[in-house]
């Protein structure tokens, strides 16, 4: 029998709120009987700003590109 697979990726500013959804989807796929694998938590990307940067009174036409890794 071929197995049907699903991932799903939540975001949320909160971390209750966040927790308490996957509670709710978990507990509902237990219901219908499915294997469940997770919550993995994902790495978290780290915003960088570059207002420093922006503040460059530089000549018309020169173009600036930044990339931070």
């Amino acid at each position: 029998m071929e197995t049907q697979n699903i991932r799903i990726r939540l975001k949320a500013f909160d971390h209750r709120v966040l927790d308490q959804a996957t509670g709710d989807i978990a507990d509902t796929a237990r219901r219908t009987g499915a294997l469940i694998r997770g919550p993995i938590p994902l790495p978290t990307r780290i915003e960088k700003t570059v207002d420093a940067l922006m503040k460059l009174d530089l000549a018309a036409g020169v173009d600036v590109e930044i990339k931070l890794a």
